[in-house]
């Protein structure tokens, strides 16, 4: 489905090509110079293609609410409504982390949160977090 899902939107922006990983484990969009990324839960899926590294995850308020000590483990957050709750902090986590390359099991140890973006590991990010029905989205990428 994650493939099938990139791949209609990668033919909706008139290009072709199939999920690759760098070396440093940003994804992309092989052949195109563009970055992507895929997220999916039961009963939800989303890509993003985008001429900078990108991530996107989403995340439900039933799971967020049954992790919180690892969400926020880390966490420097001084507005948690204005991240959609845990699910929000969860899902720009995870989209943060595509967007570098890495995964959960490379987490960063210090993350602060502050007004459209988080700095992890020195590096800041704008994300964008979007309420859906139960779930949260996040986009997350490099600049401005």
């Amino acid at each position: 489905m994650r493939h099938s899902l990139l791949s209609d939107l990668a033919a909706a922006c008139g290009v072709a090509g199939r999920l690759v990983a760098r070396a440093d484990g940003v994804r992309m969009l092989g052949g195109t110079g563009l970055f992507a990324s895929v997220a999916h839960r039961p009963g939800w899926a989303a890509a993003v293609l985008a001429r900078v590294a990108v991530g996107i995850d989403l995340e439900t308020a039933a799971e967020a609410a049954s992790a919180e000590a690892v969400i926020l483990a880390g966490v420097e957050v001084d507005d948690l409504a204005a991240w959609h709750g845990l699910a929000g902090i969860w899902a720009a986590r995870e989209a943060v982390l595509k967007a570098q390359g890495r995964d959960l099991t490379r987490d960063h140890r210090c993350w602060r949160f502050g007004h459209g973006s988080v700095t992890a590991d020195g590096r800041t990010f704008t994300v964008e977090v979007k309420p859906l029905a139960g779930a949260v989205a996040a986009v997350a990428y490099a600049g401005s």
